[in-house]
């Protein structure tokens, strides 16, 4: 990914998502034994902007793409997700989550996604729920 413009992702580790699909997390239906992980899944895509996209990475991760996003504005949204995932009615569930903006952390997409999943990692082994 080259561009000019401004982007962040923030990376979360520990939410309960939804199946792994090429599609953002909003498209995604899924069988009643996975309800517990898209309440998860549904609580964070409420929780960012219109513009933001959110995508599942790995076993228990998700990526979320800010367009035209500071590391201030990121971390705003980091901020609602984390709230949105604690205050979810579906029993305790936390996560930890990474930030990383571009250019800044990274000079294209890959690397800036690197940088929000190391930044996770880092996140989580401070403590609980943290970002």
């Amino acid at each position: 990914m080259k561009s000019a413009r401004n982007f962040a992702v923030a990376m979360l580790l520990g939410a309960l998502l939804a199946p792994a699909v090429a599609a953002p997390l909003a498209t995604v239906t899924v069988a009643p034994a996975q309800a517990a992980r898209t309440y998860t899944a549904e609580g964070v895509v409420e929780a960012v902007r219109d513009t933001d996209m959110v995508y599942r990475y790995g076993g228990d991760e998700m990526a979320v793409i800010l367009p035209g996003t500071t590391g201030t504005g990121a971390l705003e949204v980091a901020r609602r997700v984390g709230v949105a995932i604690a205050t979810a009615e579906r029993g305790e569930v936390t996560c930890s989550i990474g930030v990383a903006t571009f250019p800044t952390d990274g000079g294209d997409g890959d690397a800036v996604l690197l940088a929000a999943d190391r930044a996770c990692y880092v996140a989580k082994r401070s403590g609980r729920a943290r970002i």
